[in-house]
Order: C-alpha cells, then sequence, then structure tokens
C-alpha cells in the first residue's frame, strides 16, 4: 500500500463498510485507502484542505462516507471521504446534501484552541465529539449545510486530558484519559432536545466495577467518584 507521504503516518482506522480505511499523517494530508479492481491493488486518495497540522485521531460516520479528524492545529472537521465505484451515495444528513470528495462538512475549535486528541459520531451520526489537550470535551450538533451548528456544548474539567471517547447511545459519552489509575470514565447526561442540548451531570468514575461490562474488569479497591450537576453548559 502506497500511502504517497512524506511524513510519518500518525493514525489509521477502518471504515465501518470495511471497504476503506483512512490514514493520518504528519504531512497535514488524511490518506483514504481503497482497494481498485481494475488495476488489483490497493490506492490512495489524499485529502488536503484545510488541514494545517498534524493529524492526531481520526473517526467514521456510521455510513463510511463522513470522516471526523482531529490535528494539532486545534481543529476539529468532518470531511466527505466519496469515492465513486466503492461507497453507496449517502442519505442527507445534517452534514449536508452533495459530498464531493474533499467537502469540509463541519470545523470546528475548542475554548482554548488546545491539540484534539480523540473524536467521535454519536451512534445515528447526528452529532461530533471531540476532546483536546485543554481537559475538555466540546459536543457539537450541526444544523445542515453551510448553517452555524445547532448547538456546541463545551466541558471544561481540572483533569489530566482525555485521549478517546466512545458514545453510549445518543446522550452519554465515555472518555478515558491520562489519570492514575490508567481509567476514567465520564458520562454526560441530559440531552433535553436537539435546540438545547446540556450537560446536567458530570460522574466520573475511577477504576468503578459499575462500568465494567463496557471497559473490562476493573479493581474495586480503587474506587472513587466525583459528581458535579446542575450547570447549564449551552
Amino acid at each position: 500500500m502506497l500511502l504517497r507521504i512524506n511524513r510519518a503516518a500518525t493514525f489509521v482506522r477502518w471504515s465501518p463498510s470495511e471497504l476503506k480505511f483512512a490514514v493520518g499523517s504528519g504531512a497535514r494530508v488524511i490518506a483514504i485507502c481503497y482497494f481498485e479492481e481494475e488495476n488489483d491493488w490497493w490506492v490512495s486518495k489524499h485529502i488536503k484542505k484545510p488541514i494545517r497540522s498534524t493529524i492526531t485521531t481520526l473517526a467514521w460516520h456510521p455510513n463510511s462516507v463522513l470522516l471526523a479528524a482531529g490535528s494539532t492545529d486545534a481543529h476539529a472537521r468532518v470531511f466527505s471521504s466519496f469515492v465513486k465505484g466503492v461507497d453507496a451515495r449517502p442519505e442527507s444528513s445534517v452534514w449536508g446534501e452533495r459530498l464531493p470528495f474533499n467537502t469540509v462538512c463541519g470545523e470546528y475549535l475548542n475554548n482554548s484552541a488546545g491539540w484534539v486528541h480523540g473524536c467521535a459520531f454519536s451512534p445515528s451520526g447526528d452529532a461530533l465529539a471531540f476532546t483536546a489537550h485543554d481537559s475538555s470535551v466540546t459536543v457539537v450538533y450541526p444544523n445542515g449545510p453551510e448553517q452555524p451548528p445547532k448547538a456546541v456544548v463545551s466541558l471544561s474539567t481540572q483533569l489530566l486530558p482525555f485521549a478517546s471517547l466512545i458514545w453510549n447511545g445518543e446522550s452519554e459519552i465515555i472518555a478515558a484519559g491520562y489519570v492514575w489509575p490508567p481509567f476514567l470514565v465520564a458520562v454526560f447526561i441530559g440531552k433535553t432536545d436537539w435546540s438545547l442540548p446540556r450537560i446536567v451531570k458530570l460522574t466520573v468514575y475511577v477504576g468503578l466495577s459499575k462500568v465494567g461490562k463496557l471497559l473490562g474488569p476493573w479493581n474495586p479497591k480503587v474506587a472513587q467518584v466525583l459528581v458535579i450537576t446542575g450547570k447549564n453548559l449551552r
């Protein structure tokens, strides 16, 4: 597989359809890789603009066409990776209708302009969460093509930075980060509706057996719980 990049590959992830994979790099490009039957070989196309720095994380939309990318220029962006002959034409969504390759469907910056460490689409694909080096988590609810987001919910913490995110349904996010013990889970509860998403409760579990079914076995001897409630962070 020839990526055609002149800097190190930094992140790789398969699409849900398993027909493509994306490779982030220090060359300020994302290589979208797929098998070309005509040449019996894997080839790549580059997403370039408006990336200005190293790609640190990637996440696929459930439709395997949209791709979220975080980078050291402090932005989280959503791109179209549509490849004719490989992808089925995606249905219209809050991210857009016509989605040719390299279309920028969204571009977001967190409050402190910190490096983006992790990003993830919600199960429906209608929201994007990303976490940055300033220990924040930001959730974006888009409002359609060429429109400002319906809402951007941002939460700053005094913890060490989170490194990755997983959605648990449409209103909860599990975030793991750089803290000892080496697992930390934050649960976001209470999105009221699409026009006013808010965080009404942040629960941080460190080593708590309650979430063992999600992320594996935990040591109950190091269980701790921190609860912050009642602050509207619209």
